[in-house]
Protein backbone atom coordinates (compact mmCIF):
# COMPACT_ATOMS: atom_id res chain seq x y z
CA UNK A 1 0.00 0.00 0.00
CA UNK A 2 2.07 2.75 0.81
CA UNK A 3 6.02 0.98 -0.62
CA UNK A 4 5.62 3.69 -3.77
CA UNK A 5 5.26 6.74 -1.10
CA UNK A 6 8.54 5.81 1.02
CA UNK A 7 10.55 5.69 -1.94
CA UNK A 8 9.52 8.96 -3.14
CA UNK A 9 9.40 10.08 0.42
CA UNK A 10 13.70 8.76 0.53
CA UNK A 11 13.95 11.11 -2.47
CA UNK A 12 12.69 13.92 -1.13
CA UNK A 13 14.86 13.56 1.89
CA UNK A 14 17.72 13.11 -1.09
CA UNK A 15 16.38 16.70 -2.11
CA UNK A 16 16.25 18.61 1.11
CA UNK A 17 19.71 17.39 2.18
CA UNK A 18 20.88 19.12 -1.01
CA UNK A 19 18.57 22.49 -0.54
CA UNK A 20 18.66 22.40 2.86
CA UNK A 21 15.99 24.97 3.46
CA UNK A 22 15.11 26.67 6.98
CA UNK A 23 12.91 24.83 9.55
CA UNK A 24 13.42 21.26 7.76
CA UNK A 25 13.51 18.69 10.60
CA UNK A 26 15.07 15.49 9.50
CA UNK A 27 14.68 13.74 12.97
CA UNK A 28 11.14 14.34 12.03
CA UNK A 29 10.86 12.90 8.78
CA UNK A 30 12.87 9.88 10.30
CA UNK A 31 9.51 9.58 12.57
CA UNK A 32 7.03 10.02 9.17
CA UNK A 33 9.08 7.55 7.59
CA UNK A 34 8.89 5.25 10.25
CA UNK A 35 4.90 5.85 10.36
CA UNK A 36 4.88 4.96 6.69
CA UNK A 37 6.44 1.58 7.70
CA UNK A 38 4.11 0.53 10.50
CA UNK A 39 0.89 1.79 8.36
CA UNK A 40 2.44 -0.65 5.37
CA UNK A 41 3.26 -3.65 7.95
CA UNK A 42 -0.35 -2.72 9.99
CA UNK A 43 -2.42 -2.71 6.62
CA UNK A 44 -0.71 -6.03 5.02
CA UNK A 45 -1.35 -8.02 8.21
CA UNK A 46 -4.67 -6.54 8.57
CA UNK A 47 -5.41 -7.51 4.91
CA UNK A 48 -3.95 -10.96 5.57
CA UNK A 49 -6.00 -11.75 8.70
CA UNK A 50 -9.34 -10.28 6.88
CA UNK A 51 -8.99 -12.65 3.74
CA UNK A 52 -8.08 -16.11 6.33
CA UNK A 53 -11.50 -14.35 8.11
CA UNK A 54 -13.73 -14.42 5.51
CA UNK A 55 -12.78 -17.88 4.68
CA UNK A 56 -12.93 -19.27 8.15
CA UNK A 57 -16.93 -17.40 8.26
CA UNK A 58 -17.60 -19.31 4.52
CA UNK A 59 -16.89 -22.86 5.61
CA UNK A 60 -18.41 -21.95 9.22
CA UNK A 61 -21.67 -20.74 7.49
CA UNK A 62 -21.85 -23.70 4.93
CA UNK A 63 -21.49 -25.65 7.86
CA UNK A 64 -24.53 -24.00 9.66
CA UNK A 65 -26.73 -23.92 6.90
CA UNK A 66 -25.56 -28.12 6.61
CA UNK A 67 -27.00 -28.37 10.26
CA UNK A 68 -29.92 -26.29 9.26
CA UNK A 69 -30.88 -29.19 6.30
CA UNK A 70 -30.13 -32.09 8.58
CA UNK A 71 -32.39 -30.99 11.20
CA UNK A 72 -35.34 -29.97 9.48
CA UNK A 73 -34.48 -25.96 11.25
CA UNK A 74 -36.19 -23.37 8.34
CA UNK A 75 -36.37 -20.10 10.55
CA UNK A 76 -34.82 -18.76 14.01
CA UNK A 77 -31.72 -19.17 15.62
CA UNK A 78 -29.63 -22.56 16.00
CA UNK A 79 -27.44 -23.03 18.91
CA UNK A 80 -23.96 -24.19 18.37
CA UNK A 81 -21.12 -25.40 20.12
CA UNK A 82 -17.91 -23.32 19.48
CA UNK A 83 -15.64 -25.18 16.56
CA UNK A 84 -11.91 -24.81 16.34
CA UNK A 85 -12.92 -22.76 13.17
CA UNK A 86 -15.44 -20.36 15.10
CA UNK A 87 -13.13 -19.81 17.64
CA UNK A 88 -10.29 -19.07 15.11
CA UNK A 89 -12.15 -16.50 13.58
CA UNK A 90 -13.00 -14.64 16.49
CA UNK A 91 -9.45 -14.62 17.53
CA UNK A 92 -9.26 -12.91 13.97
CA UNK A 93 -11.97 -10.66 14.97
CA UNK A 94 -10.07 -9.24 17.92
CA UNK A 95 -6.70 -9.35 16.33
CA UNK A 96 -7.55 -7.17 13.38
CA UNK A 97 -9.92 -4.05 15.51
CA UNK A 98 -6.85 -3.79 17.63
CA UNK A 99 -4.70 -3.74 14.29
CA UNK A 100 -6.99 -1.55 12.68
CA UNK A 101 -7.35 1.29 16.07
CA UNK A 102 -3.27 0.82 15.94
CA UNK A 103 -3.23 2.22 12.90
CA UNK A 104 -5.90 4.66 13.17
CA UNK A 105 -3.42 6.26 15.76
CA UNK A 106 -0.37 6.00 14.19
CA UNK A 107 -1.47 7.79 10.90
CA UNK A 108 -2.77 10.42 13.07
CA UNK A 109 0.70 11.28 14.68
CA UNK A 110 1.93 11.03 11.22
CA UNK A 111 -0.70 13.94 10.43
CA UNK A 112 0.23 15.90 12.91
CA UNK A 113 4.07 15.98 12.30
CA UNK A 114 3.03 16.92 8.40
CA UNK A 115 0.68 19.22 9.22
CA UNK A 116 2.61 21.04 11.95
CA UNK A 117 3.13 25.00 12.02
CA UNK A 118 6.57 25.05 11.65
CA UNK A 119 6.40 22.81 8.86
CA UNK A 120 9.61 20.83 9.26
CA UNK A 121 9.24 19.23 6.14
CA UNK A 122 8.88 21.59 3.77
CA UNK A 123 6.14 21.31 1.02
CA UNK A 124 3.74 18.53 3.34
CA UNK A 125 2.06 21.12 5.51
CA UNK A 126 -0.97 20.50 3.35
CA UNK A 127 -1.64 17.00 3.59
CA UNK A 128 -4.95 15.91 5.03
CA UNK A 129 -6.52 12.44 5.36
CA UNK A 130 -10.28 12.85 6.19
CA UNK A 131 -11.20 8.90 6.83
CA UNK A 132 -7.93 8.66 8.81
CA UNK A 133 -8.58 11.73 11.42
CA UNK A 134 -12.33 11.11 11.57
CA UNK A 135 -11.88 7.57 12.60
CA UNK A 136 -9.12 8.43 15.54
CA UNK A 137 -10.72 11.53 16.18
CA UNK A 138 -14.61 10.92 16.12
CA UNK A 139 -14.95 7.25 16.47
CA UNK A 140 -11.86 6.77 19.15
CA UNK A 141 -10.17 9.28 20.83
CA UNK A 142 -13.02 12.03 21.47
CA UNK A 143 -16.07 9.89 21.36
CA UNK A 144 -17.50 11.59 24.42
CA UNK A 145 -18.02 14.82 22.78
CA UNK A 146 -21.61 16.20 21.17
CA UNK A 147 -20.30 16.19 17.67
CA UNK A 148 -19.56 12.23 18.02
CA UNK A 149 -21.41 10.20 21.13
CA UNK A 150 -21.05 6.87 18.94
CA UNK A 151 -20.21 4.72 21.96
CA UNK A 152 -21.06 1.36 20.62
CA UNK A 153 -18.27 -1.10 20.25
CA UNK A 154 -18.63 -3.07 16.76
CA UNK A 155 -16.35 -4.02 13.78
CA UNK A 156 -17.08 -4.92 10.88
CA UNK A 157 -15.49 -7.06 8.15
CA UNK A 158 -16.23 -7.93 4.33
CA UNK A 159 -17.28 -6.39 1.28
CA UNK A 160 -15.69 -3.50 -0.41
CA UNK A 161 -15.33 -1.32 2.85
CA UNK A 162 -13.31 -4.26 4.49
CA UNK A 163 -12.61 -3.46 8.28
CA UNK A 164 -14.35 -0.89 9.26
CA UNK A 165 -15.27 0.84 12.75
CA UNK A 166 -18.72 0.84 14.78
CA UNK A 167 -21.12 -0.53 11.75
CA UNK A 168 -23.71 -0.74 14.35
CA UNK A 169 -24.88 2.19 15.14
CA UNK A 170 -28.57 3.29 17.18
CA UNK A 171 -30.96 5.14 15.32
CA UNK A 172 -30.01 8.63 14.05
CA UNK A 173 -26.24 7.95 14.80
CA UNK A 174 -25.88 6.64 10.92
CA UNK A 175 -24.82 9.57 9.31
CA UNK A 176 -23.02 10.72 11.90
CA UNK A 177 -19.16 10.10 11.34
CA UNK A 178 -19.62 6.53 8.99
CA UNK A 179 -16.28 5.28 8.52
CA UNK A 180 -15.69 4.30 4.95
CA UNK A 181 -13.29 1.63 5.89
CA UNK A 182 -9.48 0.51 6.26
CA UNK A 183 -8.89 0.08 2.69
CA UNK A 184 -10.25 3.41 1.63
CA UNK A 185 -8.96 5.51 4.49
CA UNK A 186 -5.30 4.29 3.71
CA UNK A 187 -5.56 4.95 0.27
CA UNK A 188 -6.40 8.23 0.71
CA UNK A 189 -3.64 8.97 3.19
CA UNK A 190 -1.48 7.36 0.63
CA UNK A 191 -2.66 9.37 -2.58
CA UNK A 192 -2.81 12.93 -0.83
CA UNK A 193 0.94 12.46 0.38
CA UNK A 194 2.14 10.76 -2.73
CA UNK A 195 0.44 14.12 -4.70
CA UNK A 196 2.28 16.25 -2.25
CA UNK A 197 5.42 14.77 -2.32
CA UNK A 198 5.18 14.55 -6.55
CA UNK A 199 4.52 18.39 -7.09
CA UNK A 200 7.51 19.06 -4.31
CA UNK A 201 9.98 16.91 -6.38
CA UNK A 202 8.57 18.39 -9.33
CA UNK A 203 9.86 21.64 -8.94
CA UNK A 204 12.96 23.36 -10.13
CA UNK A 205 15.71 23.00 -7.98
CA UNK A 206 16.86 25.52 -6.00
CA UNK A 207 20.11 26.88 -4.77
CA UNK A 208 20.75 25.75 -1.19
CA UNK A 209 20.28 27.83 1.92
CA UNK A 210 22.35 28.08 5.35
CA UNK A 211 20.57 27.00 8.10
CA UNK A 212 20.40 29.57 11.00
CA UNK A 213 22.89 28.84 14.02
CA UNK A 214 21.15 27.17 16.97
CA UNK A 215 23.72 28.35 19.55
Amino acid sequence: MFKSVIKKFDKYLDMLEVENPNGFNEDLWTEVRKRLQQLEWLFESISGKHTKCLELSWRENRRIDRLRKEHHVTSGSITLLKTRDSRKIDRLLFEMETLTESFYYLAHRMRVILRHASKPLPGLHNFECVGARNARNKLLEHVEKDDSKIFGQSFGVGGDQGPTLKVERQSGEENRFPDAGLPANATEIRDNLERLLDAVLSKPKSTPSRRKSSS
